[in-house]
């Protein structure tokens, strides 16, 4: 169920916002407060509201997804 809400969000950034929600209960000022440094791609680790907790695959997808999307944007600024 969760996938399938995920898979209809219609960019990349809902998606990922959407993940995060679904998967690891975090609430919104937790998903704003979420930097770069927070995440550890390499050990499949993400860090939100101050506790460190396993990156599911869902969430990882979303979250790179959401980065290739994001670079171009930062790129023309």
């Amino acid at each position: 169920m969760i996938d399938r809400a995920i898979a209809t969000a219609t960019t990349p950034a809902i998606r990922l916002i959407l993940a995060l929600a679904a998967v690891h209960a975090a609430r919104p000022k937790m998903i704003r407060d979420l930097r770069l440094d927070d995440i550890d791609l390499g050990n499949h680790r993400i860090t939100i509201g101050g506790h460190p907790r396993p990156l599911d695959e869902l969430t990882r997808q979303a979250l790179l997804a959401w980065l290739d999307y994001r670079q171009p944007l930062a790129e023309h600024r």
